[in-house]
């Protein structure tokens, strides 16, 4: 299902409800993620 929040949601909320379905998504399709940020600058 799409994410659709409610227009009056406070943006802090709005991100923590973001990163939990992005989260629950990377956690169900692992092999599907791919992490492109460079992590370590080393």
């Amino acid at each position: 299902a799409p994410f659709i929040p409610a227009p009056d949601t406070d943006p802090g909320v709005l991100m923590q409800q973001l990163n939990d379905k992005l989260g629950a998504w990377v956690r169900k399709h692992p092999a599907q993620w791919l992490w492109v940020h460079r992590r370590w600058k080393n």
